[in-house]
């Protein structure tokens, strides 16, 4: 995928609780095994309560894409 596409396990997290898809698009770089990880476990379990510590994960791999950030960090509070 280039930069900017939709990540497969990042539509899974998003398309359940974010506003637009907007929120999943990220660059390849931010897909870090520990990123991937933590989403696929969110979209397979529902651990929503988790999206914070994906944000962080996120961050960690320098994820400026803030609707994102900010999506992961309030979401699991609904």
């Amino acid at each position: 995928m280039s930069t900017g596409d939709i990540d497969p396990t990042s539509y899974l997290v998003c398309s359940r609780t974010a506003p637009t898809v907007e929120a999943a698009r990220f660059d390849a770089a931010w897909r870090t095994s520990t990123v991937l990880a933590l989403a696929a476990g969110i979209a397979r379990d529902g651990t929503f309560d988790v999206l914070p510590i994906l944000a962080d994960a996120l961050e960690d791999a320098d994820c400026d894409n803030r609707l994102l950030l900010v999506h992961c960090l309030v979401s699991y509070d609904r």
